[in-house]
């Protein structure tokens, strides 16, 4: 997916990494940052947001942005990456299946439900 026009800025630096872009009209942005939790080889999505006029909504910003922190993630060690969908006033539901469409999967832990993603094998 080629993103609309506009600046994107991708950085990985210490436990944290990035992805976010600027679209040309003054309120169309999104970002996604994933962080390391309990050892380098385990992060967490800790934001994931899309906003702007309905012309950048559906337009599939959120995947390619969640897919370029992942990679920058990966490259920074990560092999398993966390979320609980419902962030932020979201909806839960439609969160659960965005990480779905992304290769998040759904995996019942102590501390309650949780989506998964993992570099293959």
């Amino acid at each position: 997916m080629t993103l609309p026009p506009g600046k994107l800025l991708v950085t990985g630096s210490g436990q944290s990494c990035s992805a976010s872009w600027h679209g040309e009209g003054r309120s169309d942005r999104g970002t996604v940052s994933i962080d390391m939790v309990g050892g380098p080889t385990d992060w967490w999505v800790s934001r994931a947001l899309v906003q702007g006029s309905k012309m950048v909504r559906g337009q599939g910003i959120g995947s390619e942005l969640l897919r370029l922190a992942l990679e920058k993630a990966v490259e920074m060690g990560a092999i398993r990456v966390k979320v609980v969908p419902g962030g932020y006033g979201a909806d839960p539901v439609k969160q659960q299946h965005f990480y779905e469409r992304n290769g998040f999967r759904k995996v019942q832990e102590p501390e309650g439900c949780v989506w998964i993603w993992e570099t293959a094998p």
